[in-house]
């Protein structure tokens, strides 16, 4: 395991509940093996498994308010539903604060609960190991 995969594993055991840090584990697991699979970079997914729930523990509120003070749009949809907001947050978050530049992988933390259209392979990947995990 690579450092950077040990640092993150680390900080998420710090910041997420033990029932959503083992979900976080499988999502990580499930995506390294689904990447071998199909061809993508396994790091590259593992970084992802591991944040994508990386603003999950914030509660509503908090979800939007960080929408509103780092000028993230939220739609009326998320308004009514915060707990959808975690995507959006997580993906800020994985850059600011956990350092990722990869654009992929934040993309992939930002569409892994909706999709959208012509999703990347990394994309696809994220979305399935957090649905079958």
């Amino acid at each position: 395991m690579s450092d950077v995969l040990k640092k993150l594993t680390r900080e998420m055991e710090k910041v997420q509940e033990p029932k959503r840090f083992v979900h976080t584990q499988g999502v990580e697991y499930t995506a390294a093996a689904l990447a071998m699979r199909y061809g993508e970079d396994v790091e590259r997914a593992q970084v992802a498994g591991l944040l994508h729930d990386c603003a999950k523990c914030m509660g509503n509120d908090k979800l939007l308010s960080a929408c509103e003070k780092h000028h993230i749009p939220v739609t009326d949809v998320e308004r009514r539903n915060p707990y959808l907001l975690h995507a959006k947050v997580g993906s800020y978050l994985a850059k600011k604060e956990y350092k990722v530049e990869d654009p992929e992988i934040l993309s992939a933390i930002l569409y892994h609960t909706t999709g959208h259209p012509n999703m990347t392979l990394l994309e696809k990947i994220i979305f399935t190991a957090d649905y079958i995990e």
